[in-house]
């Protein structure tokens, strides 16, 4: 019987759980591994669920129960369900002969500069930066870059400069051998989200267009998407551009992936891909597209391999979006006022956070005061009703006033 350890950055509950092992007729045990947001209650244990204080003591533990149960490894299996334990799972799989992607495979989606180097494909001009002379040498730079770590998630420490100043800030504290430069690319961002079936290598996707794109939040606008019709021609021309990719990614088992595309007129541009579920609600509005659920895909697939048996498709008429909403940048909200929204645009959920406080720089591309996922009619539709949600929720927030605009 399979022993199943769960990294539940997700925090979900032991239901959820519960239900997943029913849903998809897995047989065995599992224990939930949680990092506890009060220290006061990690000492304690709930039911399935083991707390910890810090990810050193959760992987501590983890790589002691393994050790210890060697002799019945074939029947354990270790789940992650954020993107920083895709490599850390790996070496844990690839060192104890553990079932799923071993380290190899996976540092391949995480390390962005391995990532372009493995591939033959149209992508942004890049160069990995391996010391502070090579950057002083960029001071003249003539266009925006693109700053990152090489195995950053959520554009966490992302950064766009065009001169010498702002590669300085950017630079700040930061380890000069962890970095990837990349030309910025202007214009039209897409993604595309499914899985990679290891029996058939069949691959299931589906393409959707940000609004906006991946640094949006940078100059703080709204980030988000919506799906495309799967019979059109620039979601055919994308979903051909993923096979094409992901191709050339060696693994002996399936997974789930979220890639992320430029185009421009005919010509298809590769920005990035990770072996993970897509952020923001971007599941939710396949799910609700497609009744493909590629977070439960992705769980599943660190346990068994993924067949047609497990995906149940069923296309809706209607188009998917969401967004997620900044708050000001450098503004302290005093209040938030009512919302108006017009009866049309058909809001499947909203989220609110009630934040007061300063806002001085958005951190990450998942960082929102508030969020909503919507259906209607047409791709143009969905975009202009996302657009106008942003604009009514950032005229409900009541900014203090300053001492010069008093």
């Amino acid at each position: 019987m399979l022993m199943i350890y769960i990294i539940n950055t997700m925090k979900e509950s032991e239901d959820y759980y519960k239900a997943f092992f029913r849903e998809f007729d897995i047989k065995g045990n599992f224990q939930i591994l949680q990092i506890a947001e009060d220290k006061d209650f990690s000492v304690s244990e709930s039911g399935l669920t083991k707390y910890f204080l810090n990810q050193f003591e959760l992987y501590d533990y983890l790589d002691r129960v393994i050790n210890k149960n060697k002799k019945n490894i074939d029947n354990i299996r270790i789940v992650g369900t954020d993107e920083f334990d895709v490599d850390n799972l790996g070496f844990f799989r690839e060192e104890y002969g553990i079932y799923g992607k071993k380290y190899e495979d996976s540092v391949l989606f995480r390390d962005k500069y391995r990532m372009k180097k493995q591939i033959n494909f149209p992508s942004s001009d890049f160069h990995k930066i391996k010391s502070i002379a090579e950057l002083v040498h960029m001071k003249n730079i003539k266009e925006k870059i693109v700053i990152k770590p090489l195995c950053g998630v959520s554009s966490k420490d992302v950064f766009v400069v065009q001169n010498n100043s702002e590669i300085n800030d950017a630079m700040l504290n930061r380890n000069i051998s962890d970095v990837l430069v990349e030309q910025y690319q202007e214009g039209g961002m897409f993604h595309t989200d499914g899985v990679v079936m290891r029996d058939t290598r069949r691959i299931i996707c589906f393409a959707s267009e940000y609004i906006n794109n991946g640094l949006a939040y940078k100059e703080n606008k709204p980030i988000g998407s919506v799906t495309l019709d799967y019979n059109s021609s620039l979601s055919s021309r994308l979903i051909k551009a993923t096979e094409l990719l992901l191709k050339q990614f060696p693994s002996s088992e399936s997974y789930v992936f979220h890639a992320e595309w430029f185009v421009r007129g005919e010509d298809i541009v590769f920005n990035e891909v990770a072996s993970r579920f897509g952020g923001g609600l971007i599941c939710r509005c396949l799910r609700k597209k497609y009744g493909i659920d590629l977070v439960k895909l992705h769980l599943l697939s660190q346990i068994r391999d993924v067949d047609d048996r497990d995906i149940k498709l069923n296309e809706s008429s209607t188009i998917s979006g969401w967004i997620y909403v900044p708050q000001g940048e450098n503004k302290e909200i005093e209040s938030f006022l009512e919302q108006d929204i017009p009866s049309h645009i058909n809001i499947i959920s909203e989220k609110h956070h009630k934040k007061k406080g300063v806002q001085r720089k958005l951190s990450r591309s998942v960082d929102y005061i508030s969020a909503y996922e919507i259906v209607q009619d047409s791709i143009r539709e969905t975009r202009e009703c996302l657009i106008k949600l942003a604009e009514i929720t950032e005229k409900t927030i009541n900014y203090k006033k300053n001492d010069k605009e008093k």
